[in-house]
């Protein structure tokens, strides 16, 4: 059972054979090394400010790494995938940042309640509502970026215009790569950025904090990767 298709539809990770096989032709280039390398910088701008957020809370007792990378394996996600600058407490962040928070959460729920996988139960279910009353908000966030997007690199082709100095999100990439106009539909770049949203925030922020937990059990091994 595909419990994220609510959210991401056919998205690349998760879609039967029959999509993903031409999409991943289409997306497979724009994860090449030489692409992925440009991002650098935002992953260190992220960087620099997650460990201020987590200085502030030294001397206040236990707290929840989670929270922290969450934030910033989300907005890091949202700068490359969608060319979108998030700022801590802004508009943006409300627009985008709670209503996935809260379909994680129930999606999850969802996947540990075994009666509700079965869809004419989940259906009945606040669940089900609550989910999409939350999708309806992101998608509209996302589909108006979409739009940008696409007016963006439509003027880059009427006029020539290379953008090479431009850092360019993985939503512009697709656009490129797919064949602009002719290419991804809109709803197809929704499921393939709504997707990249989903996978990128959680695993990534799953394996900082594993990381970070190893290391703090083996303060010798920490050392060493100070040092390097």
């Amino acid at each position: 059972m595909r419990l994220g298709s609510q959210l991401i539809g056919n998205g690349l990770i998760i879609a039967r054979v029959p999509i993903w096989r031409p999409r991943r032709k289409i997306d497979a280039p724009t994860f090449s090394p030489v692409k992925l390398n440009n991002y650098v910088t935002v992953f260190a701008e992220q960087s620099e400010r997650m460990v201020k957020q987590v200085k502030s809370t030294f001397g206040v007792g236990a707290e929840s790494l989670w929270k922290y990378m969450t934030i910033y394996t989300f907005y890091s996600v949202c700068e490359t995938t969608l060319g979108v600058k998030l700022n801590v407490n802004d508009n943006l962040e409300k627009q985008i940042l709670e209503p996935f928070n809260i379909i994680c959460k129930l999606l999850t729920a969802r996947g540990l309640t075994p009666w509700l996988h079965l869809d004419a139960v989940y259906k009945l279910s606040p669940y089900y509502y609550n989910v999409e009353k939350n999708k309806e908000i992101l998608h509209r966030f996302v589909n108006g970026i979409i739009k940008e997007k696409r007016k963006k690199v439509k003027e880059n082709i009427k006029t020539d215009k290379d953008d090479t100095n431009s850092l360019k999100s993985f939503l512009e990439l697709q656009i490129e790569a797919s064949g602009s106009d002719r290419g991804y539909s809109d709803e197809e770049l929704l499921e393939e950025c709504l997707g990249l949203l989903l996978a990128g925030t959680d695993t990534t922020a799953v394996g900082i904090c594993f990381t970070i937990c190893m290391l703090a059990n083996h303060p010798d091994m920490q050392e060493k990767v100070f040092h390097e």
